[in-house]
């Protein structure tokens, strides 16, 4: 089982940094995208599992989009409602994605945690003009399902490898397992 940890390992990691140079080539550049990525074996159950944890503001637009272009079918939309980082003013609409603007002295916190103005910026006193992170909508990229289950040489390398090593893990179980009878 060590070698299959150790294998998908290495592939999280190669991932990790695929997916991280994904969002910062991304469209959003607003906010943090942190990303953590974790394997772990149990041994008890014969199991190697990696996941990936994303966070912060940046990391949520690029997966899940924003505006009229956000993913409602994400798996997070309607905690994300129910969460006083929602503009209020979307939920008088039909579709409660569309950004909506906020009054221009609206102060609010962000998805990081931030105080920020009405024009998306970190709150350091009025006069802020730049509104372009609330003028447009970006379709959700999907970034992590897509680089992880991508079908291109290194996906179809790290999806070998993972196989080789449960063929010789198993291989070696068998072998054990027979030289005790």
């Amino acid at each position: 089982m060590t070698e299959l940890k150790s294998t998908m390992q290495t592939y999280a990691k190669s991932m990790q940094s695929d997916i991280e140079s994904a969002w910062a080539r991304g469209k959003s550049s607003y906010g943090e995208a942190i990303l953590n990525v974790t394997t772990t074996e149990d041994t008890a159950r014969h199991t190697v599992t990696t996941t990936y944890k994303a966070n912060g503001q940046r990391a949520w637009i690029m997966e899940y989009g924003r505006g009229k272009d956000l993913d409602k079918d994400s798996p997070y939309w309607k905690r994300y409602q129910q969460y006083g980082f929602f503009n209020e003013a979307r939920r008088s609409s039909n579709d409660p994605s569309v950004i909506r603007g906020r009054k221009e002295d609206e102060r609010y916190t962000d998805l990081d945690g931030n105080d920020t103005d009405a024009n998306g910026k970190p709150f350091i006193g009025s006069g802020s003009t730049d509104k372009a992170f609330h003028n447009f909508d970006l379709e959700a990229e999907h970034v992590i399902r897509n680089v992880v289950i991508r079908k291109n040489a290194r996906g179809i390398a790290m999806r070998e490898a993972i196989a080789k090593s449960v063929a010789d893990d198993l291989s070696a179980v068998l072998s054990k397992a027979v030289k005790g009878k």
